[in-house]
């Protein structure tokens, strides 16, 4: 997974780490020991993974972590070891056309409203009016 590019994957443990991320930006890679102000919320997602999965605890510290963004700047810190490497997606961008018939510009002020809460900060319109 390269820095910046954005990324999509499921996590091994979702009833702890979350199910899926969705087009999350990879922002910083390093070992644990280079993230000191999560290594607590590490450890203790490090300790309930294990006890999910009843596996031994991972010492955080020797571990990759990778630190994600997503649109609205929520940062999630994940080791390696829990993201399903055989559903990684990975892209350095993506667009994506939606065309809906007939609805009025408060619809398409609803739809760009929700599409950003969602996190998509790069919204364009082309309204077309026919007649």
């Amino acid at each position: 997974m390269e820095i910046g590019n954005l990324i999509s994957f499921n996590t091994i443990c979702p009833s702890v780490l979350g199910d899926r991320y969705e087009a999350v930006k990879l922002v910083k890679k390093g070992l644990g020991s280079e993230f000191v102000s999560e290594l607590g919320n590490l450890n203790a997602k490090s300790i309930s993974v294990a006890n999910a999965l009843g596996t031994d605890v991972v010492d955080v510290t020797t571990a990759n972590v990778y630190k994600f963004l997503d649109g609205n700047g929520t940062a999630y810190y994940l080791l390696e070891d829990w993201i399903d490497q055989n559903t990684v997606v990975e892209g350095s961008n993506v667009n994506f056309t939606l065309t809906i018939g007939n609805i009025n510009n408060t619809d398409v002020s609803i739809i760009k409203s929700l599409l950003a809460r969602e996190g998509y900060s790069v919204i364009s319109e082309r309204v077309n009016i026919l007649n």
